[in-house]
């Protein structure tokens, strides 16, 4: 039981994590502090050797389970797209890349089938053919 607590908690918290982005951009906020919004509270999170710039590098993304996958990969998706809707290019290809990546793990590791993800896989491939 406490493993699926702890399991839930660390879930809970990358939710919290993309609900402040979500609230940062819907309040139009530049995407520098966006960004650093979601890098204060990936390290928070993992630890503060974790670094977003390099996530599909970490070998420990490949521990997670496939749920915080998910949760990592949506925000690197919401950062990509504010990228690209702020007009900051090199931000928007890096986080759509490491999206894609991210999503690649997921599609490996789950069950589950996503519209969601092959909707916002499909958005994320059209931005990297026009950038």
């Amino acid at each position: 039981m406490y493993r699926k607590d702890y399991l839930e908690r660390e879930f809970e918290k990358l939710g919290l994590i993309l609900a402040y982005i979500l609230n940062l951009k819907k309040e139009n906020k530049p995407f520098s502090e966006i960004e650093l919004a979601a890098k204060t509270g990936l390290k928070d999170l993992f630890d503060d050797d974790f670094e977003l710039e390099t996530v599909e590098h970490d070998t420990d993304v490949n521990k997670l389970t496939p749920q915080k996958q998910q949760a990592l990969a949506d925000i690197l998706f919401e950062l990509g797209i504010t990228a690209h809707q702020q007009h900051k290019p090199d931000a928007a290809v890096k986080f759509l890349q490491q999206y894609l990546h991210m999503l690649e793990l997921v599609e490996k590791n789950t069950t589950t089938f996503s519209f969601q993800n092959i909707a916002n896989k499909g958005i994320a491939q059209k931005l990297l053919l026009e950038l």
